[in-house]
């Protein structure tokens, strides 16, 4: 099982720090059933539902995108 995880970092005058999240599950196996791939962080102390990874054109990427960080 092997799972790239890529982590992007941009800067928006008006939405804060962004960061986009993305997985490929392509060489992994999946849970049957409804599931969700979701990234925590310190931004929510780790807990809770944070950002959903969707793949939108099931090619086995899961994405998503975080915005209103702040610096640091």
């Amino acid at each position: 099982m092997r799972s790239v995880l890529i982590i992007l970092f941009t800067q928006n005058l008006l939405l804060g720090y962004c960061t986009t999240f993305g997985v490929d599950i392509n060489n992994t196996e999946v849970p049957s059933g409804n599931w969700s791939i979701v990234a925590n962080g310190s931004w929510n102390n780790w807990g809770g539902w944070g950002v959903i990874l969707d793949d939108e054109n099931n090619d086995g990427l899961h994405i998503g995108t975080l915005c209103g960080l702040e610096n640091g």
